[in-house]
């Protein structure tokens, strides 16, 4: 190895230490107070009447750790929002919240390191592998201090108090009626983490509909309706939630996730030979399944059988 590779590799590593370091910082600076998220939700604030109609459906959309900011999807995820729009116009979709800050802070915002992330966002839209990887690294930290059993409730009553003034923002009103979120990779451990949060606040069943989602053994298992667990046959990435949380293992026989499976309010749905990410990805329209649909009206179509009636037609 090179000297100036030994040097790069060095520099990645304290890099890397670094993050995984300051990870919890954030969040335990909001719960102490040093924070402030841009609107608190508490149960003085959630409405109970509204002059709006009704919304069909309550939707939120969380997405995977390549996430940068609430402003920002990666255009795949940006296509699959608006398919769910174009099909429930009148339905509240939640798209806005970056689940990997507990504060809903996005890398270019309001932190000391918000020109370095800044950068790297530029150069990764233009495919710099480098730039890639910090930011995904920077966001599956964030989702192991969600699954954290020490940080993870302070990290994700956070994210769930954004999540709550997102609906509400957007007229939502408690009636009984589900809420249903969408979380892609991480998005899926995070849905699963901030559920118990949600309903407790709104009292309504939480659905979560997992696509390729990589989830841990989270006390949310305890309250959450339902998990539809979207995969498909090449995508490997859920496995890792498997490997990484040995609690998962059948000879944890009272984990939250092996109760949570034997009480059968988790479906898996078979997706065919899609992959995780890219062009191969759920959310891909460069790739067909044999009827002839592309992979995202696919993922669409079953996101929305699964919405209208719990049934799915794969």
């Amino acid at each position: 190895m090179s000297s100036f590779a030994f040097s790069v590799l060095i520099l990645f590593v304290f890099i890397f230490a670094f993050i995984a370091f300051s990870s919890p910082f954030e969040a335990l600076e909001w719960w102490a107070g040093w924070q402030e998220t841009p609107t608190a939700v508490g149960d003085h604030a959630i409405p109970t009447t509204t002059d709006r109609p009704a919304p069909s459906h309550n939707l939120v959309y969380l997405t995977g750790i390549g996430g940068f900011s609430r402003d920002f999807l990666p255009q795949r995820e940006r296509n699959f929002v608006n398919a769910l729009k174009e099909r429930y116009p009148n339905a509240i979709i939640v798209d806005d919240v970056f689940p990997y800050s507990a504060t809903n802070n996005p890398l270019d915002g309001h932190r000391v390191s918000a020109w370095l992330w800044a950068k790297l966002h530029r150069q990764s839209k233009e495919n710099n592998l480098l730039a890639v990887l910090l930011i995904n690294m920077r966001n599956m930290l964030q989702y192991t201090v969600s699954a954290d059993r020490r940080y993870g409730p302070v990290y994700n009553a956070g994210v769930a108090e954004a999540v709550a003034w997102g609906l509400v923002r957007r007229g939502y009103v408690p009636d009984g009626r589900p809420i249903y979120l969408i979380g892609y990779s991480g998005g899926g451990q995070i849905s699963v983490a901030i559920s118990r949060y949600l309903e407790e606040v709104f009292q309504v069943p939480i659905y979560i509909i997992s696509i390729g989602g990589v989830m841990s053994d989270d006390p949310g298992f305890k309250t959450v309706a339902h998990v539809y667990h979207l995969r498909g046959q090449t995508d490997l990435v859920p496995l890792v939630g498997y490997v990484w949380y040995p609690s998962r293992w059948p000879l944890f026989f009272n984990s939250n996730w092996n109760q949570f499976k034997r009480s059968g309010r988790l479906t898996h749905i078979d997706m065919g030979k899609i992959q995780h990410t890219g062009s191969g990805g759920y959310f891909t329209t460069s790739r067909q399944v044999p009827d002839g649909r592309t992979y995202l009206q696919k993922t669409t179509d079953v996101v929305a059988d699964i919405i209208e009636s719990g049934q799915v037609a794969a």
